[in-house]
Parts: structure tokens; sequence; C-alpha cells
């Protein structure tokens, strides 16, 4: 008798040891999906079945600790605070994934650069740095002047 594996549980285990949170179960059902794009691609790539367990081993190697270092090093958090670390890698890495159907040279650190300069400049991303208290009882109009 064979056991499945709660692959989303398996998620959360390994990387909540990494610091990666979800508002919600979903992400870890998301990243879980991740990882079986991976085996996908890793079994047609190679001509061969790889395992779940080989292919969670190289999506961590390959995909996610590449990405962790970079969003890390960038101090990515910072600027995308209103995101879960969870939620900022998903993010970061599903941009990755849509620059590399164009460019499969495209690398981590260049895809979380693009990321970064594509979505800084959401116009939603400007509204909050608009509208920030300055303390000075007239918020609004002193945030319109820093941002000018």
């Amino acid at each position: 008798m064979t056991h499945k594996i709660n692959k989303a549980q398996v998620m959360e285990v390994m990387l909540t040891k990494e610091g990666i949170d979800f508002r919600t179960s979903e992400g870890w059902n998301t990243l879980a999906e991740h990882v079986d794009v991976h085996n996908q691609l890793l079994n047609k790539k190679l001509g061969w079945n790889v395992s779940w367990d080989d292919a969670l081993f190289s999506w961590y190697e390959n995909v996610y600790t590449p990405l962790k270092r970079v969003i890390s090093a960038r101090g990515f958090r910072r600027t995308f605070s209103e995101m879960t670390s969870g939620e900022l890698y998903l993010a970061v890495s599903d941009h990755w994934y849509y620059l590399k159907e164009n460019n499969k040279d495209i690398n981590a650190e260049i895809a979380a650069g693009n990321f970064a300069y594509v979505n800084r400049r959401k116009p939603v991303n400007l509204l909050k740095n608009f509208f920030k208290p300055t303390g000075d009882g007239n918020d609004t109009k002193a945030a319109g002047k820093r941002a000018a």
C-alpha cells in the first residue's frame, strides 16, 4: 500500500523554517503546483520520469534558492511590505516564468530586477505613497508635496 503525500504540507514544513509565510493555505498549494510544473519540465528535458521528491530537490536548488537570495539581497521586503514573504516569492517567480517564455536565458536576478521596476511604478503604489500620513495635521497636502 502506498501513501499519497500531501505536497502542500511538505512545502509548508520545509519552507516555514526558511521564513516563508502566507496569509492562507492556498499559497502552499501554489508552491506545490510550482514543483509539479518543475517536475514536468524535468521529465520533458531529461526524457525519463523524475520522482516528485527529486523534482522538489531540484526546484529548491535551482529555482527557489537563487530567487530567495536575490529577493533578500535587494531588500524587496521593504519595497513590497504589503506582501507576505510567500506572496512576494510567488509574484517574482511567476514574473520570471513569463519572462523566460520570451528569453530562456533570463536568470533570477534579472527577473527580480524587472519585477521591481515594473511593479514599483504602478499607480496603486504611487497612491499609497502619496497619501502616507505626515503627522502634521495636513496629511494629504503634505504627502502630495513630498511626492511632487
